[in-house]
Parts: C-alpha cells; structure tokens; sequence
C-alpha cells in the first residue's frame, strides 16, 4: 500500500479533468479518504496539508480540490458561487473553526466530510426539484386544446 493505492482508491482522476458537475462528489470521495483508517491502510501519513508516503508526497489544496478548479477566481478571493460556500456561508479555509483548518490543524476531517455530504444533498435537491419543474412546464404546454365539436 502506498500513495498510489490512496489515489487509485479516493483521487482517481485530478481535479483538473474533474467535470464541473462532478466536482462535489469527487472532492467528498478524497476528503473520506483522509480519514485515519483510509490513510492507515494505504500506509501514508498527513503533515499539515501534505500527505506523504516516504518521499512521494500530495498536497491537499486548492490545486487538488475538483471544487477550487470550478469555482476559485484567484488566490485570496473570495469563493462565493461555489457550492460548498454557500451551504457553509464562508469560504471552507476561512480562518480558524474552518473545515480546511480542522484538517491542517488537528488532522481532521469530518468537519469537511460532513459540509461535502450536505452541498452534495442540497445540489440532488435542486436537480430533482429542476427536472419537476421542467416536467410540470412540459405537461401544461403538451395538454390537448380543446375544439368545439362541429354539428
């Protein structure tokens, strides 16, 4: 087990060739593996935001986020159209308390794990209640019209 097996198992394809309507899931599936008992198995270890096997190393940031690539403007601005943002309020790397920071700092990954499961239930809210609303717009412009009988 190594960095290699972690990545065949949780990053799969780079966050650069990640679709945009993928991009929550993608980022879910990486943060559950940095769970202790994912690293443990893989036999790789976090240092800050750098996870390490040896002397192969992967960075755990906006460059390996599926997310940051869609959303991320430039560095220190503000992520406000993306998902994740807006089911937290705040940017997941605003300060301490922060998602991001959970992990950095006390190698943490709940707090993001937990922010990824409710962006991704509210985006499955939002296409189901898309497709209703396209569904009940197609029926009422498909009803038959009535004509008057002819005699």
């Amino acid at each position: 087990m190594s960095l290699n097996t972690w990545k065949k198992q949780y990053y799969p394809t780079p966050a650069s060739r990640c679709r945009k309507a993928d991009a929550i899931a993608h980022s879910l599936r990486k943060w559950r593996g940095l769970r202790p008992e994912a690293l443990k198995k893989h036999k790789v270890y976090l240092s800050g935001s750098t996870m390490l096997d040896n002397d192969v190393y992967f960075i755990i940031d906006a460059s390996s986020c599926a997310l940051c690539r869609h959303h991320l403007r430039s560095e220190g601005e503000k992520c406000t159209d993306c998902p994740l943002h807006q089911t937290l309020g705040r940017d997941c790397d605003d300060g301490r308390g922060s998602p991001y920071r959970a992990l950095t700092a006390e190698y943490n990954p709940e707090p993001m794990i937990a922010a990824l499961e409710k962006t991704l239930a509210r985006q499955q809210r939002k296409k189901k209640a898309k497709k209703k609303k396209a569904s009940q717009a197609k029926r009422s412009t498909s009803s038959p019209t009535k004509h008057p009988r002819r005699v």
